[in-house]
């Protein structure tokens, strides 16, 4: 136990810290599985990849052994960023039509 009690405000950045993490994840999450309702052969193609596992994924590393899944996240973060006020910029001018 700690031998000093902790302050509100401590602990109100704790949880802050805590929620805003899990806020962003589930809104990530929400949106990949939104995703997978209009694509359903691509839900289709990323269930059978969990499935050759004979397990459900409960680490980053069994994500490394779903590269399909991986990508489908990686491309839902690209097209629907949790923090939106971040954009891309180019390493070159570039035209487009």
């Amino acid at each position: 136990m700690w031998s000093k009690p902790i302050s509100e405000d401590l602990i109100g950045l704790l949880c802050g810290f805590f929620f805003a993490g899990s806020e962003t994840a589930s809104a990530a999450l929400a949106w990949c599985l939104y995703y997978f309702c209009l694509y359903p052969d691509i839900q289709t193609r990323a269930r059978r990849e969990v499935d050759t596992l004979g397990y459900d994924p409960g680490t980053n590393d069994d994500l490394e052994k779903l590269p399909f899944v991986e990508s489908c996240i990686l491309e839902t973060l690209q097209l629907k960023p949790p923090a939106p006020v971040l954009v891309n910029d180019t390493t070159a001018k570039m035209l487009l039509c």
